[in-house]
């Protein structure tokens, strides 16, 4: 065997690339803001802050989107079933340090991109059917 096995290496290595490998994420953004400064800003950021709850009921419609999941068999099941794995990995897994850091890792990756979810406004000129 040459050096030690794959579970004990240290990832020093990755974690230095990893600005990078962010950076990648936003190269799409980049060339947008390239190509027009001004309307990348307005779309990224002002229309946001501004213009997004102007129509009456977002605020209503917002709420509604992120907790539609509880009305939702999968999602709920979904949502327990995590909880019923994080309690497993924080109280009975019995696993070693690091092994939990691996799930502790994922955790905390989901909570944080979660704010990029934003619950979804249909359009002022969407057409309803029912």
């Amino acid at each position: 065997m040459d050096g030690p096995p794959q579970s004990r290496r240290k990832p020093l290595g990755q974690t230095r690339r990893l600005p990078g490998r962010g950076a990648i994420a936003w190269l799409p953004i980049a060339w947008l803001y390239r190509q027009g400064p001004r309307q990348t800003i307005f779309n990224l950021v002002l229309y946001q802050l501004k213009y997004r709850h102007k129509w009456n009921g977002a605020t209503g419609q917002d709420i509604t989107a992120l907790t539609s999941w509880i009305d939702s068999a999968q999602g709920l099941s979904l949502g327990l079933l995590a909880a019923a794995g994080l309690w497993f990995i924080v109280r009975d897994s019995g696993w070693e340090r690091e092994r939990r850091a691996e799930f502790y890792l994922a955790l905390w990756l989901a909570l944080g991109s979660a704010p990029k979810w934003p619950p979804p406004i249909p359009p002022s000129n969407a057409i309803s059917f029912w």
